[in-house]
């Protein structure tokens, strides 16, 4: 089976579909799939298992657009003996080149919109949403034939947006890291990821302002890039504030994302928004327990007893934070083994890659719907 996947760009990032749509490639590759990667360039320093086509953007409309004339005539001729079209994220010349193409060849188009579908997304940079969708966005949508989801709560918005798509409820996989680091004595609240407003990093901080000096032997660490300017506001609010045991540091890759997820006593994602938290499972994997918000799909980490699942407000984070930062070292260490055991159970990249082919064939033969493929 020919499958090509399509997503605007996987370079050297912390998390996200960076990792997550190359890992599922390789977990397809590996299951005996002919699996064709289209992106934009640069790529990241490593090598792949499967074929990468890489393009260099036009600065017409926009850079950031993605525009590729040489990508669309390739992905054109390509896609002529493929049985399936997996599409990542919205709204960037390449999601809508997939969609355009399957239409114009008749092959059956999954389409992964990767959060961008929530009201919170929509909301921020509108004017070019619906500059997309009139370029093709829109014609690429309805060219649907199954949206893909990580949580169910993806799902309802998608169907308040594209209501009678079938939708198929397939989670990010994760790798287990080795064990490569031991906690040092300065016990570490780390935040890990993009340096945005969606992620709710200001709560973060004004909730250390009010605990931080009840817990002196602890640090809040921030880690991630972003826009400066949003930074720089991040660190005045500290500085105004006096805020103390606080530091940014730049993003992080590979192994060294691993020595800072196995430092740390305690990870926090406090977003607005979240269609899975990639960097909520890497965590878990790395045996760290964590608080993030009821805005992500993780309200599991309390019956799993790995975490909180909290209201995204800047009092229920203070109040958690107090609850947890009290705990012992040993209670601790039981949730991170708690939250590893629940990612190898549940979230091995074969399991996800098994899912994923049953929805292919479903999705070619129409026979044998998958139980997580939904209607309605």
């Amino acid at each position: 089976m020919k499958i090509i996947h399509v997503v605007p760009y996987i370079g050297e990032e912390a998390s996200g579909p960076a990792y997550s749509v190359p890992r599922l490639c390789e977990a397809l590759a590996k299951q005996g799939c002919d699996i064709v990667l289209y992106t934009l360039g640069p790529l990241p320093k490593r090598k792949f298992d499967f074929r990468v086509e890489s393009f260099s953007r036009s600065a017409f409309p926009h850079p950031s657009f993605g525009f590729s004339w040489k990508m669309y005539k390739s992905l054109l001729e390509d896609a002529k003996d493929a049985q399936i079209i997996h599409n990542h994220s919205l709204w960037m010349a390449p999601n809508i080149f997939a969609g355009l193409i399957a239409e114009k060849l008749n092959i059956p188009l999954i389409n992964a919109p990767r959060g961008t579908l929530s009201e919170k997304a929509l909301n921020i940079s509108s004017f070019k949403k619906k500059t997309a969708l009139f370029l093709g966005q829109r014609k690429a949508l309805n060219a649907t034939n199954c949206f893909h989801v990580t949580a169910n709560h993806e799902a309802n918005d998608i169907r308040n947006y594209q209501a009678k798509t079938p939708i198929c409820i397939i989670p990010n996989g994760i790798d287990i890291p080795v064990q490569i680091s031991k906690k040092p004595k300065r016990k570490t609240i780390l935040f890990l990821g993009r340096i945005h407003p969606i992620k709710g990093i200001e709560n973060l901080i004004n909730a250390w302002k009010d605990i931080g000096p009840l817990f002196p032997d602890w640090d809040l660490k921030l880690v991630g890039k972003g826009n400066q300017r949003y930074l720089e506001s991040l660190k005045k609010l500290v500085k105004d504030n006096h805020i103390i045991n606080i530091n940014f540091e730049g993003p992080a890759y590979g192994n060294n994302k691993n020595v800072l997820y196995q430092d740390a006593s305690l990870y926090v994602l406090p977003s607005f928004s979240e269609n899975f938290g990639m960097t909520v499972a890497e965590a878990l994997a790395n045996k760290t327990p964590v608080i993030t918000t009821n805005a992500t799909p993780w309200k599991d980490l309390e019956i799993k007893n790995c975490g909180w699942c909290i209201n995204p407000t800047e009092e229920d984070l203070t109040i958690t934070l107090k609850v947890a930062l009290g705990l012992n070292k040993e209670n601790l260490q039981e949730m991170g083994i708690n939250g590893q055991n629940w990612m190898m159970d549940e979230y091995a990249w074969g399991k996800i890659a098994e899912k994923t082919l049953q929805t292919y064939q479903w999705m070619i033969d129409r026979k044998l719907k998958p139980e997580f493929v939904k209607n309605e």
